[in-house]
C-alpha cells in the first residue's frame, strides 16, 4: 500500500482491526470503502486486493452470496497489476463457498480454471486444488478418489 494514501492505508487497518475482533461485517464494510477509494483513484492491485478483503470478510460473516460478488471480480481481473496470489486465493475462497451451495459442474469447472490459471502463472500452488478436488468427490460419496486427491495435496 502507498503511504501516499493515508485514507486508504487507515481504512484497511481498521478492517483488519475488526477481523482480528470477530467483526466481520464491520470489516466488509471498511473494505467495501476501500474497494471504492481504490477504484476512484486507479490503484487495480490494491483494489483487487480489498476485494479478495471484502470477500472474506463477508464469507466469516455469513454472507456467501455477497462473498461472491466480492471474489468474482478478483478472479477475473486481468491486469498486470493484479497479483496471481490474490486471484487465486479468491479462486479458493469461491470453490470453499461453492462446494457448500453450488452444483458439482460448477466447482468441476473452477477447478479446471485453477489448474489453468496456475499453468499460466508457472506457480506450484495445486496443492490446494487437489484437497478442493478430494472435497468435491467425497461429497459425491467416491471416498476411494477423494482419499487419493487428499493423499496427493498432503504430498504437495
Amino acid at each position: 500500500m502507498s503511504p501516499d494514501h493515508p485514507t486508504l492505508a487507515r481504512l484497511r487497518e481498521q478492517a483488519a482491526q475488526a477481523r482480528t475482533l470477530g467483526r466481520y461485517a464491520q470489516a466488509a464494510e471498511w473494505e467495501q470503502q476501500a474497494v471504492e477509494l481504490t477504484g476512484a483513484l486507479g490503484l487495480t492491485g490494491a483494489r483487487i486486493q480489498a476485494l479478495l478483503w471484502e470477500g472474506y470478510s463477508l464469507r466469516l460473516a455469513g454472507e456467501a452470496e455477497l462473498a461472491l460478488a466480492a471474489l468474482l471480480p478478483v478472479v477475473n481481473e486481468a491486469a498486470p497489476t493484479a497479483d496471481p496470489a490474490d486471484r487465486f486465493s479468491a479462486l479458493i475462497a469461491i470453490l470453499h463457498i461453492s462446494l457448500e451451495r453450488k452444483p458439482a459442474r460448477f466447482c468441476r469447472a473452477l477447478l479446471e480454471q485453477g489448474r489453468r490459471d496456475l499453468a499460466a502463472w508457472r506457480q506450484p500452488w495445486g496443492a490446494l486444488l487437489d484437497f478442493l478436488e478430494g472435497e468435491l468427490v467425497f461429497r459425491r460419496g467416491d471416498f476411494t478418489a477423494a482419499w487419493h486427491w487428499h493423499e496427493r495435496a498432503w504430498a504437495g
